[in-house]
């Protein structure tokens, strides 16, 4: 009796493991549909508030930013997917406990659920550069503000971090996460900062041009125009070279493990302090052409209120 007992046991065994084998199979076959696309990730990045963090027992794709980490939940919002939607009714007789080692241990699921991260991550940056909206952390208004910083770009890097951790993703995860795309945001805003340089500067502030004087200045003297373009980007350029030495410097672990240096970061030292020489020296050419051009633009602007005045 023991031994039949035994045999039916381990029959059962056997037979629960060939099924659970094939509902894990079945379910890597619809592993991307328990994920929303990347415009959904962005609308609803803006629309969402921190009170949806307290309903832990709604389990449907809004509330899903606060739970990439937590297993129970994951399980209960994968079989909540399936209930409601007929093209998953296959998978509808998948046990609770084969859902949740799908979760655990599917290569597909995981790396599609790291992916879903990396679009958080992608879509706060892209609603703060693109769209600058109120989220859930900061409001459009404290976002502009933040823009004008002196170092904006640090204060930026920073606030996505804070913002995506507050999710619940851990803050080395997220800060890898947004060095993998440096290539979105890092150089874009650095220029911002070397503007905000540029126009908060109480020295540089009174010969700085405004969008206007410059919109002036190209439509009346292309010539001095494109002389003055070319040497701010000339010292734009060399201010990011360094600015980038120094963001090394900062973030040199996570940088070296996403993949993302530049060849500014791997100048030696040696290098680097010519490289910090040449800014300087580029800063001195760029402020004496900003000078001249000024008086060119306050000439034009002369000329054109005594034409408005005839």
């Amino acid at each position: 009796m023991q031994i039949k007992q035994k045999l039916k046991n381990s029959f059962n065994h056997v037979h629960l493991k060939l099924n659970e084998k094939k509902y894990l199979t079945e379910l890597d076959k619809h592993f991307d549909d328990f994920f929303p696309s990347k415009n959904f990730v962005m609308q609803n990045l803006s629309n969402l508030s921190m009170q949806d963090r307290k309903y832990n027992f709604v389990y449907n794709v809004i509330h899903l930013p606060f739970h990439t980490r937590d297993v129970e939940w994951l399980t209960n919002y994968i079989r909540d997917k399936i209930q409601k939607t007929p093209r998953l009714s296959v998978l509808s007789n998948i046990p609770y406990n084969t859902l949740k080692r799908y979760v655990e241990t599917s290569s597909n699921f995981i790396a599609r659920r790291n992916q879903y991260e990396r679009d958080l991550v992608c879509g706060y940056i892209n609603n703060w550069l693109h769209e600058c909206c109120d989220d859930y952390y900061l409001k459009a208004e404290q976002k502009q503000r933040y823009e004008k910083k002196r170092n904006f770009d640090e204060v930026f890097r920073e606030k996505v971090v804070n913002a995506i951790s507050l999710l619940g993703i851990d803050r080395s995860i997220v800060n890898f996460y947004l060095e993998e795309n440096a290539h979105i945001w890092r150089k874009c805003v650095m220029q911002m900062t070397f503007m905000n340089r540029l126009q908060n500067s109480s020295y540089f502030k009174q010969f700085a041009l405004n969008d206007d004087q410059r919109i002036l200045l190209s439509k009346n003297n292309p010539q001095a125009w494109e002389k003055f373009v070319n040497k701010e980007f000339d010292f734009m350029n060399l201010w990011l070279a360094v600015r980038e030495v120094k963001y090394y410097q900062q973030n040199k672990s996570v940088v070296d493990k996403a993949g993302t240096i530049t060849p500014a970061m791997q100048l030696v030292d040696y290098k680097v302090y010519r490289l910090r020489d040449e800014k300087s020296s580029m800063r001195f050419e760029y402020i004496k052409l900003l000078k001249e051009t000024a008086q060119i633009v306050q000439e034009i602007e002369s000329q054109n209120y005594g034409k408005s005045n005839i």
